[in-house]
């Protein structure tokens, strides 16, 4: 089965956010649709990196599948990359090109981060 994770529905946080999405059918409504373009790509990429198919929703949740989606912390992008991130997962960011708005460089590098974030931390 492509799906992997354990949803833990009943967490207090997981409810607030289900609640969100419940009395915000329009954000659901719009990032749907511009899901339609990206979706797909996401999730063939996760697949192909041997990842659970649910990350395919990450994008949903954190910028609505908008590209130009920017938050009050200058996170940017439908996986919301952090100027300090940028650089470390080799996201190009010039006056004219930004990473984080590229589907492919961002899906690429998102991948690659949520790979580190699974691994044990080592300590030197």
């Amino acid at each position: 089965s492509l799906f992997k994770l354990n949803l833990q529905t009943q967490r207090p946080r997981v409810r607030k956010e289900v609640a969100f999405f419940i009395r915000n059918p329009t954000f659901v409504t719009g990032a749907s649709q511009r899901a339609h373009y990206y979706f797909h790509y996401v999730l063939k990429q996760l697949v192909k990196n041997k990842m659970p198919a649910e990350l395919a929703m990450l994008p949903f949740i954190e910028s609505g599948y908008n590209p130009f989606a920017l938050s009050s912390a200058n996170a940017l992008g439908i996986w919301q990359f952090i100027p300090s991130t940028v650089a470390h997962y080799g996201l190009k960011n010039n006056w004219w090109y930004d990473g984080r708005r590229d589907i492919t460089a961002s899906t690429k590098a998102a991948i690659t981060y949520l790979k580190d974030l699974n691994q044990p931390l080592h300590y030197r």
